[in-house]
């Protein structure tokens, strides 16, 4: 049975050599693939540009997004675009950004592959991706039905505590906790050290957020709910 660090290279490799294909550069040089594991950072790939000791591209995708396979061909195949224009420009390609020049080969690779298989960016039709472990959601509100705001956090510490009750410490303010292992609620900045605190959610996922809340559990504003967070 393969590995999955294994599967992932041949996934890797079987997408690129497709959108080479696709694009003209059947021969192109592979990029290095690289498998993270970086909650909080906010995206599902990357590719870097390296010009010594000869240029060459470094294609890094979170394992989150590994879970489901189509999410993986996806991103990768995203960032074989940002590949070729690099190899193909060199350093004049760090201002390519996803302009014209991106979405003209990310067309020519939709023409093949599916409309919006190459995207900007791992939107809403990409499956959700999942984390190895979960982390912990903290939920709160200042007033009575009040709008739900959210933090997260992968490690318990004092700091983080002391900030989510205070938050809760206004008159009808209410705290609730709940683990979750989508990787979409714990991809956001700012992060505090490498504790991960921060608000990741926008206006879209409120209705998410709401039914979150129903389920979550309510923590009670005393010393009992640091042992909460410190056991978490």
């Amino acid at each position: 049975m393969r590995t999955r660090d294994e599967a992932f290279r041949i996934t890797c490799i079987a997408t690129t050599q497709r959108v080479f294909s696709i694009l003209g550069v059947p021969d192109m040089q592979l990029p290095d693939f690289k498998l993270v594991h970086r909650t909080g950072s906010g995206w599902g790939g990357l590719c870097a540009y390296y010009i010594r000791p000869q240029p060459r591209c470094v294609v890094s995708v979170q394992k989150s997004h590994t879970v489901h396979e189509r999410n993986l061909e996806r991103i990768v195949a995203h960032e074989i675009v940002h590949h070729v224009i690099y190899m193909t420009h060199g350093l004049a390609a760090r201002y390519v950004g996803h302009g014209p020049m991106f979405m003209a080969l990310a067309a020519k690779v939709n023409a093949v592959l599916g409309d919006n298989f190459v995207t900007k960016e791992c939107d809403d039709t990409y499956e959700r991706p999942q984390l190895p472990r979960p982390v912990t959601l903290v939920l709160w509100r200042k007033v009575a039905g009040g709008r739900v705001s959210v933090s997260w956090y992968s490690q318990a510490t004092e700091r983080v505590a002391r900030v989510i009750l205070g938050a809760a410490a206004w008159p009808g303010g209410e705290v609730r906790v709940i683990q979750s292992r989508d990787a979409s609620y714990a991809s956001s900045y700012p992060k505090t050290s490498s504790r991960h605190y921060g608000m990741p959610l926008g206006d879209k996922h409120h209705a998410e957020v709401d039914a979150l809340w129903e389920r979550a559990t309510v923590m009670k504003m005393t010393q009992a709910a640091f042992g909460l967070l410190e056991a978490a």
